[in-house]
């Protein structure tokens, strides 16, 4: 069967980190991990939900906010670790509305200039959409994972950045 090819955690990885995460130690760190997670989520949630990033510019600038990405992060983790669908889908759904306005600011970008400089980053949450999509592909359909597959390679293409080639 398919194994997606993860970043970080494969298969065995994975199970071996859920059982370091039901240790007394493990178990420590998640319970802060939950508490960042919940005190960050108050101030960027509405109605249960994630907002969504509307930050494209009409220059094709995009607007990161660092506090929102490593909040997802770490309840993407949570979800992981946790096996949780309901969290996974919570991030999957403010993936996919943030989609909309990373496709802008790409689309903006690439017509007005040939030097993004790091606008890709920013479009790219600092890298965390690729972890977010490594970590959340389990609970994505196909047509999601299309989606934010497309604004990575788009948001990156023919661009070199330590930490995604080196």
């Amino acid at each position: 069967p398919y194994e997606h090819p993860r970043l970080v955690f494969d298969a065995a990885t994975l199970a071996e980190f859920r059982s370091l995460a039901r240790s007394r130690d493990g178990h420590r760190a998640l319970s802060q991990l939950r508490q960042y997670v919940d005190a960050h989520r108050l101030s960027i949630m509405e109605d249960g939900e994630y907002r969504v990033t509307d930050r494209a510019g009409d220059d094709g600038g995009f607007g990161t906010d660092n506090t929102v990405s490593a909040t997802l992060a770490a309840d993407a983790l949570l979800a992981l670790v946790d096996a949780d669908a309901d969290r996974a889908r919570r991030v999957i759904r403010w993936m996919m509305g943030t989609a909309v306005e990373q496709r802008l600011a790409i689309d903006r970008s690439l017509p007005n200039t040939d030097d993004w400089r790091n606008r890709y980053h920013d479009i790219l949450q600092r890298r965390a959409i690729a972890l977010l999509y490594d970590w959340m592909y389990p609970w994505m359909d196909d047509a999601e994972r299309a989606t934010i597959r497309g604004i990575i390679a788009d948001a990156t293409r023919h661009k070199w950045s330590i930490g995604m080639y080196a």
